[in-house]
């Protein structure tokens, strides 16, 4: 089950920044999914909004370490159902933690 994590636990920035002016994106959100993931992988969602939209960062973070420590890739909620490269990066990520492209796409949606 997922956990809702007070957005300073994952860090105040995100660590992107908007294109269009150079201002640091914070954290509005911070879910820990470890629970919804089959493959069991540590696994925290921070969510932040930039002019172009929604963003979802897919943190995995090393053992017993901050969410800011580890790996992480972000994307643009809204592009995520389209049929292009980055859908299917998306799918890549979806499959490593044991979700089809549709499934986690679906709790990322549920829990913006």
């Amino acid at each position: 089950m997922s956990k809702i994590l007070d957005a300073t636990d994952a860090g105040n920035s995100i660590g992107l920044y908007e294109s269009a002016t150079g201002d640091s994106l914070v954290t509005r959100k911070a879910v820990d999914v470890t629970d919804d993931c089959p493959s069991g992988e540590r696994t925290i969602l921070l969510y932040t909004q930039a002019k172009r939209g929604p963003i979802v960062q897919i943190c995995n973070p090393y053992e017993d370490e901050p969410a800011k420590m580890g790996m992480h890739v972000h994307f643009f909620i809204n592009e995520l159902d389209r049929d292009n490269d980055i859908g299917e990066v998306f799918a890549g990520h979806a499959s490593r933690l044991g979700h089809s492209a549709e499934s986690l796409l679906k709790l990322v949606r549920d829990l913006q």
